[in-house]
């Protein structure tokens, strides 16, 4: 057995802002709600921010809403990626490229489809190791 501490809590996803409305969608209280969030990574430098994917930054969103919640430096924390659906919107353009003749698969695409890439962008932004 391994001690587990828990201090900090985010999320962002389709129809749910934040932990805050989210949990209540996840506790059956309320229905999951019509309005897309716009997740925008304000901890990444711009060009870094430009070349991510949205799903990373649903993942980098509900990050910073953790370290907030636990009220630490991002370098402090021990922080886990988790995704239901990985990056399908992305996986879908390079399946399309591939699906036409010249094979074309954009660099910054091919970057961004590894599991690894919320993780890796969140290293950018914070420092964390």
């Amino acid at each position: 057995m391994i001690d587990i501490y828990l201090a900090g809590i985010g999320l962002c996803a389709p129809g749910m802002l934040d932990w805050a409305s989210g949990s209540t969608v996840l506790r059956g209280e309320m229905p999951i709600s019509d309005e897309q969030p716009k997740p925008v990574a304000t901890l990444l430098p711009p060009a870094e921010r430009r070349r991510s994917s949205q799903a990373t930054r649903f993942a980098l969103q509900a990050g910073q809403e953790a370290i907030t919640h636990a009220g630490i430096s991002a370098t402090q924390a021990a922080v886990v990626f988790a995704s239901s659906d990985g990056d399908g919107e992305n996986l879908h353009h390079i399946l399309e490229s591939l699906a036409q003749p010249e094979h074309g698969v954009s660099p910054t695409r091919f970057h961004n489809s590894v599991t690894n890439a919320a993780a890796g962008y969140w290293n950018i932004a914070t420092g964390a190791r």
